[in-house]
Protein backbone atom coordinates (compact mmCIF):
# COMPACT_ATOMS: atom_id res chain seq x y z
CA UNK A 1 0.00 0.00 0.00
CA UNK A 2 1.32 3.17 -0.99
CA UNK A 3 1.36 6.36 1.25
CA UNK A 4 -1.32 8.51 -0.40
CA UNK A 5 -3.60 5.30 -0.07
CA UNK A 6 -3.14 4.86 3.38
CA UNK A 7 -4.77 8.64 4.07
CA UNK A 8 -7.66 7.97 1.50
CA UNK A 9 -11.03 8.20 2.94
CA UNK A 10 -13.25 4.74 1.46
CA UNK A 11 -16.41 6.01 0.01
CA UNK A 12 -18.96 3.36 1.38
CA UNK A 13 -22.06 2.22 -0.39
CA UNK A 14 -23.97 4.36 1.94
CA UNK A 15 -22.33 7.35 0.83
CA UNK A 16 -23.25 6.97 -2.66
CA UNK A 17 -26.95 5.62 -2.36
CA UNK A 18 -27.65 9.04 0.09
CA UNK A 19 -25.79 11.35 -2.42
CA UNK A 20 -28.41 9.76 -5.09
CA UNK A 21 -31.44 9.07 -3.28
CA UNK A 22 -33.91 12.34 -2.51
CA UNK A 23 -35.62 10.64 -0.01
CA UNK A 24 -32.56 9.19 1.58
CA UNK A 25 -31.14 10.28 5.27
CA UNK A 26 -28.06 12.40 4.71
CA UNK A 27 -28.20 13.23 1.15
CA UNK A 28 -27.26 16.57 1.59
CA UNK A 29 -23.61 15.57 3.42
CA UNK A 30 -23.16 12.69 1.15
CA UNK A 31 -23.63 14.84 -2.16
CA UNK A 32 -21.09 17.27 -0.28
CA UNK A 33 -18.14 14.06 -0.10
CA UNK A 34 -18.62 13.12 -3.88
CA UNK A 35 -18.51 16.73 -5.01
CA UNK A 36 -15.03 17.29 -3.36
CA UNK A 37 -14.21 14.37 -5.60
CA UNK A 38 -15.46 15.39 -8.67
CA UNK A 39 -14.27 18.54 -8.32
CA UNK A 40 -10.89 17.00 -8.01
CA UNK A 41 -10.48 19.11 -4.51
CA UNK A 42 -9.57 15.66 -2.56
CA UNK A 43 -9.22 12.48 -3.51
CA UNK A 44 -11.54 9.09 -2.72
CA UNK A 45 -10.65 5.41 -2.40
CA UNK A 46 -13.89 3.79 -3.70
CA UNK A 47 -14.69 -0.53 -4.43
CA UNK A 48 -15.66 -2.05 -7.29
CA UNK A 49 -18.11 -3.98 -4.87
CA UNK A 50 -19.53 -0.45 -3.37
CA UNK A 51 -20.32 0.71 -7.01
CA UNK A 52 -21.92 -2.39 -7.59
CA UNK A 53 -24.07 -2.38 -4.13
CA UNK A 54 -25.11 1.14 -5.15
CA UNK A 55 -26.55 0.20 -8.47
CA UNK A 56 -27.96 -2.92 -6.83
CA UNK A 57 -29.93 -0.60 -4.06
CA UNK A 58 -30.96 2.48 -6.55
CA UNK A 59 -32.22 -0.12 -8.70
CA UNK A 60 -33.75 -2.70 -7.12
CA UNK A 61 -35.90 0.27 -4.56
CA UNK A 62 -36.45 2.21 -8.01
CA UNK A 63 -34.25 5.24 -7.11
CA UNK A 64 -32.47 5.37 -10.71
CA UNK A 65 -33.28 3.73 -13.67
CA UNK A 66 -30.35 2.20 -15.65
CA UNK A 67 -29.62 4.53 -17.75
CA UNK A 68 -29.46 7.00 -15.06
CA UNK A 69 -27.25 4.13 -12.74
CA UNK A 70 -24.99 4.14 -15.54
CA UNK A 71 -24.28 7.19 -16.46
CA UNK A 72 -23.51 7.80 -12.18
CA UNK A 73 -21.43 4.95 -12.65
CA UNK A 74 -19.60 5.84 -15.98
CA UNK A 75 -18.89 9.05 -13.99
CA UNK A 76 -17.32 7.45 -10.94
CA UNK A 77 -14.96 5.22 -13.15
CA UNK A 78 -13.74 8.09 -15.06
CA UNK A 79 -12.98 10.47 -12.56
CA UNK A 80 -9.24 10.25 -11.68
CA UNK A 81 -10.36 11.41 -8.02
CA UNK A 82 -11.67 8.21 -7.15
CA UNK A 83 -9.03 5.44 -6.61
CA UNK A 84 -10.53 2.49 -7.66
CA UNK A 85 -10.34 -0.41 -5.40
CA UNK A 86 -10.39 -3.41 -7.21
CA UNK A 87 -11.12 -7.57 -5.99
CA UNK A 88 -7.85 -9.59 -5.50
CA UNK A 89 -6.39 -11.84 -2.04
CA UNK A 90 -5.23 -7.83 -0.49
CA UNK A 91 -8.34 -6.09 -1.05
CA UNK A 92 -9.76 -7.15 2.18
CA UNK A 93 -7.24 -5.84 4.53
CA UNK A 94 -6.79 -2.77 2.56
CA UNK A 95 -10.46 -1.66 2.91
CA UNK A 96 -10.66 -2.51 6.69
CA UNK A 97 -7.51 -0.05 6.62
CA UNK A 98 -8.94 3.03 4.58
CA UNK A 99 -12.43 2.21 6.80
CA UNK A 100 -10.62 3.47 9.82
CA UNK A 101 -10.74 6.68 8.61
CA UNK A 102 -13.76 8.20 9.51
CA UNK A 103 -15.73 10.97 7.45
CA UNK A 104 -17.14 12.66 10.56
CA UNK A 105 -13.85 14.75 10.71
CA UNK A 106 -14.14 17.87 8.60
CA UNK A 107 -13.44 17.43 4.87
CA UNK A 108 -11.25 20.16 3.76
Amino acid sequence: MTESEETLALVDTNILVYAYAESAPNTQKAAAILRYCFSRKKDFAISLQNISEFCDVSLRKRWLDQADAQKIVGQILSCTSFVKIAYNEKTMPKAITLKKISFRKKIT
